[in-house]
């Protein structure tokens, strides 16, 4: 069975895993009502990744395992742009469905939480490292740029 696949929706291509029911409206307040009720097949119960905590267990990078978009969401690679997408600008808001990246839990915008720029330091500096770029000054530009 294909664990990691190429998927199409609203004409965007994004790799995602396979999907095991989860109960979630009965877990977390706040739900998206237009979400399913699927988890990433490698979920754990106590929500941890199960591919990341094998890494650290072979005494591996936590991200040895994991594919490459599970590692970064919700960090965005478009054309050599990097993006963090926010309720302003996901790009998976339709008149039919109320966001994806805005939504999912990790990636809610909160008044009391840190920067996503700096919660995702370690993912920033991890991809900056493959691309050899400073994806966190590039970021830091963008949103100057966009003010």
């Amino acid at each position: 069975e294909t664990v990691v696949a190429p998927t199409e929706w609203h004409g965007e291509v994004s790799n995602i895993t396979a999907l095991k029911p989860r109960p979630f409206r009965s877990m977390i307040e706040g739900y998206p009502s237009h979400f399913d009720e699927t988890a990433c097949v490698f979920l754990m119960e106590d929500a941890r990744c199960g591919l990341q905590v094998l890494a650290e267990i072979d005494g591996k990078h936590p991200w040895h395992y994991k594919p490459f978009s599970c590692w970064l969401l919700p960090i965005k690679l478009r054309n050599g742009e990097i993006r963090l997408f926010d309720e302003n600008t996901d790009p998976f808001i339709f008149s039919d469905y109320d966001g994806f990246i805005s939504r999912i839990v990790c990636n809610r915008v909160s008044d009391c939480g840190a920067a996503a720029s700096e919660t995702l330091g370690p993912e920033l500096d991890f991809l900056g490292k493959i691309l050899n770029r400073d994806l966190r000054a590039e970021l830091a530009q963008g949103k100057k740029s966009d003010q």
